[in-house]
């Protein structure tokens, strides 16, 4: 297991405004001296709010087939990673946060009727950790590679059919309390501006499969192929 607290990451403005609900075609009309100001001002407090860090591990697959993935003592079940990387033989477990003093000024701007800056750090603070896990799954990639191993895109619980709750293992695997990050009773992380992630790691380069679907018995799957 290890942990880093020594990461780079970037806040994007065009990231951000994405976060405020600006889409990317209409970023360069949506601009103006106002919100710049109140970005740049954002971004200021941001870089002395935000303490990014990382927790990962690497784990050896046991079982993977149709909807279940199992490793250590755990599994997960859900049909995305077989459907997408079947032949995986490894998988990487992270947890990253920017911590929680961000939030917590954010939450003191709304006690203090100080909304626009209120929304446009809670804002940055998405970018941010979003950018932040971006990186993670670089290193990885790039640490795999030097191993001339492949990974799969990153993965986090809530994506398609995967369920939220099984977030509670990826805790069990790797602790992140450690980093500061915890679950509560809706297996959501606290501090909010944390994301949970895995990767898969192979030998061979994972390609696109054809309708796995058909393989597979789980009924009632809304994300099922025909």
């Amino acid at each position: 297991m290890q942990v880093s607290n020594e990461l780079i990451f970037t806040i994007d403005k065009q990231e951000v405004y994405r976060y405020l609900g600006i889409p990317k075609q209409l970023f360069q009309s949506s601009v103006n001296p106002e919100m710049d100001s109140l970005f740049e001002r954002g971004v200021e407090m941001a870089r002395d709010l935000i303490v990014p860090v990382a927790i990962w591990d690497r784990f050896d697959i046991s079982y993977l087939q149709k909807s279940v993935l199992k490793f250590d003592k755990y599994s997960f079940n859900t049909c995305i990673f077989y459907r997408r990387f079947h032949h995986a033989s490894q998988v990487i477990l992270s947890v990253v946060s920017i911590g929680g003093r961000l939030e917590e000024h954010v939450t003191q701007c709304f006690n203090n009727n100080e909304y626009p800056l209120a929304v446009m750090l809670d804002a940055i603070g998405s970018a941010s950790v979003e950018d932040l896990a971006g990186g993670v799954e670089e290193m990885i990639r790039n640490k795999a590679s030097e191993e001339g191993l492949f990974t799969s895109n990153r993965l986090s619980p809530g994506f398609a059919d995967w369920d939220i709750r099984e977030q509670e293992i990826i805790f069990k695997a790797l602790d992140p309390s450690v980093i500061g990050v915890r679950l509560n009773p809706s297996f959501t992380m606290i501090p909010r501006k944390s994301i949970s992630l895995a990767i898969l790691i192979d030998a061979q380069p994972f390609k696109p499969r054809d309708n796995t679907c058909n393989e597979c018995d789980k009924a009632g799957c809304k994300y099922r192929k025909d």
